[in-house]
């Protein structure tokens, strides 16, 4: 009888331990899904505020599949890359579900909440992300041009007061000091600059729209009609009026979302294009091809290019586009390479409900100062003006504005400061 109730215990014992055992054993061993989704045959099925989001990568780690790690690269505005800890992971059908918040707290200008939900499973990771700034810069609205505005003007010229009817106000914003004792260069001839831009930037731009959650939106011209653009208004700027006239009045329609972002760093608004998904979105656009179909293989494509060298850049555009950039200074284009990757530096100025956003001396420099001082056509904006014409890319009729551009590099030399870009209100 003893050894009865001995073996019957031993037995206990045995199924007991057998049935902790199975317990613990883990749903998915975490050697399937610690991996990089986005990468290889691991899918990343993502979206980012409701919309999904092409061309990314999540890194998915976990130790003991209770509570797992997520690395985001290159997806939360301003963060190269953001690690999400102690994420807790529920079993289900055969998957692991997780859902949660959690700070971005990188710097002041950067601060924010992230929402998170999703699932992993061997070969897939859906991650569905909700993100909000803190709006410290009070940029977050909906943006119009600021109205053309015809009026006089008055600089220095020949030492001389001059006084002329111009462009005082509009949607391109062109602040420039280029001047010695006897002229205003920059006022003289950044009138022209911002007359034109005014006049041409509300015929394809609506407004702007910065989200809380870092999206860029757009209300953009999408009919048939050309963009009209007259070479006499370099010298005689029409009237307010006539500009416009010139504006279409129906065939706008909005930018989908996750094309472009932006974020505060070091007191600039930085603009940081997703590459791969405005050319997938063209693509599906022209119908050939769809979002799902075409944008890992192309997002893969140029990420690669986007991470070459300047002189790799040179021979796939010669390759590929039969286009010669090699007359391009590298350090041109490692500058617009910077810009894509990391983003648009832009100054930004708010004032009396105006809210101007551009490119300052130090970021235009590369493009705009002459290789040669005294040839203003060696510097590499007008060399890329020149490629684009005769490359076709350029519309025939913006190849007599080259004229005008080249006073850009020809008073590099005493240019003190200089602001191109958009005045908003």
């Amino acid at each position: 009888m003893k050894n009865k109730f001995l073996l019957l215990l031993f037995l206990g014992i045995t199924f007991l331990c057998s049935c902790s055992n199975d317990d613990d054993k883990p749903l998915i061993p975490p050697a399937d899904i610690n991996t990089t989704f986005g990468n290889g045959e691991s899918v990343l099925k993502m979206t980012y505020s409701g919309v999904e989001l092409q061309g990314k990568q999540v890194t998915f780690n976990t130790q003991d599949n209770k509570t797992a790690t997520l690395t985001l690269k290159d997806i939360i505005p301003g963060k190269t890359e953001m690690t999400i800890s102690n994420i807790q992971l529920i079993e289900e059908n055969e998957m692991y579900t997780f859902e949660g918040s959690t700070s971005i707290s990188r710097s002041i200008e950067s601060q924010g909440n992230i929402s998170y939900s999703g699932s992993v499973k061997k070969g897939e990771l859906t991650l569905n992300l909700n993100v909000s700034f803190t709006d410290h810069a009070n940029l977050v609205k909906t943006y119009t041009l600021t109205d053309y505005v015809k009026d006089k003007l008055t600089y220095q010229w020949n030492g001389k007061s001059n006084t002329i009817a111009s462009c005082v106000a509009g949607a391109l914003h062109v602040d420039w000091v280029a001047q010695d004792e006897n002229n205003e260069y920059g006022v003289a001839y950044g009138k022209s600059y911002r007359a034109i831009g005014s006049i041409i930037l509300p015929q394809i731009l609506q407004s702007v729209t910065f989200n809380a959650d870092g999206n860029i939106l757009a209300s953009y011209y999408t009919g048939a009609n050309e963009i009209t653009f007259k070479p006499l208004w370099f010298a005689i700027v029409p009237t307010a009026e006539q500009v416009k006239a010139l504006i279409p009045s129906t065939d706008w329609t909005n930018s989908p979302q996750n094309l472009a972002f932006w974020f505060m760093k070091d007191e600039k608004v930085y603009v940081k294009l997703n590459i791969a998904n405005i050319i997938t979105q063209a693509m599906a656009d022209n119908q050939t091809s769809t979002l799902s179909e075409s944008s890992f293989d192309l997002s893969s494509i140029i990420n690669t290019i986007l991470q070459a060298d300047a002189a790799t850049i040179k021979t796939i555009i010669k390759q590929f586009a039969n286009i010669d950039i090699s007359s391009i200074s590298d350090e041109s284009i490692n500058t617009l390479l910077k810009w894509v990757n990391t983003g648009f530096p832009l100054n930004i100025k708010q004032e009396e409900n105006h809210t101007c956003l551009y490119l300052d001396k130090e970021a235009l420099e590369p493009l705009l100062k002459p290789s040669d001082p005294s040839d203003p056509t060696s510097a590499d904006i007008i060399k890329i003006w020149d490629i684009l014409t005769t490359a076709g890319i350029m519309p025939s009729q913006y190849a007599q504005a080259k004229l005008l551009i080249q006073y850009l590099p020809q008073y590099w030399s005493i240019t003190e400061s200089i602001g191109i870009g958009l005045d908003l209100k």
